[in-house]
């Protein structure tokens, strides 16, 4: 299999880690709201595009914001999203077989390991949704506690 075949894998891993940082932080930012604090709004945090370097340090504001420790384990995380970041800025590099100036998105002699790039994505996505889930379980308690 020629590694350019990787790209649509790659692409929905991508999507689903962007998805779910967003996930998080709309959740977080409903938390704060109903705590009367200020943090991003569910537009300005949409607005942020594809940028993962963003989404992650908008997540350790949050992570502050809520008073939760960030760990070692959060930094290994965090290290994997910049990674995919830096390799896809934009979410062009896994999409498109050219980027915006008509150049190749990936280099010509592109090479990758997709079993251990899944295997590495699984965990970093189980990772988050257990924030996630975390997140939803505070967002039950602060709705029922305002209600």
């Amino acid at each position: 299999m020629r590694d350019i075949s990787a790209c649509p894998v790659v692409f929905l891993y991508r999507m689903s880690l962007e998805l779910s940082l967003k996930s998080i932080l709309v959740s977080g930012s409903r938390i704060l709201q109903l705590q009367g604090e200020l943090f991003s709004t569910t537009e300005k945090i949409l607005a942020k595009g594809h940028n993962l370097s963003e989404l992650l340090n908008e997540l350790r504001s949050l992570y502050k914001q809520l008073g939760w420790a960030w760990d070692s384990e959060h930094d290994e995380i965090g290290g994997t999203i910049n990674e995919f970041h830096k390799n896809d800025p934009g979410s062009f590099c896994f999409r498109y077989p050219v980027n915006l100036g008509g150049k190749n998105a990936l280099d010509r002699d592109f090479r990758f390991d997709l079993s251990n790039f899944c295997t590495r994505m699984d965990e970093v996505l189980t990772f988050l949704d257990h924030v996630d889930c975390g997140l939803m379980g505070v967002l039950d308690e602060t709705q029922q506690f305002n209600s």
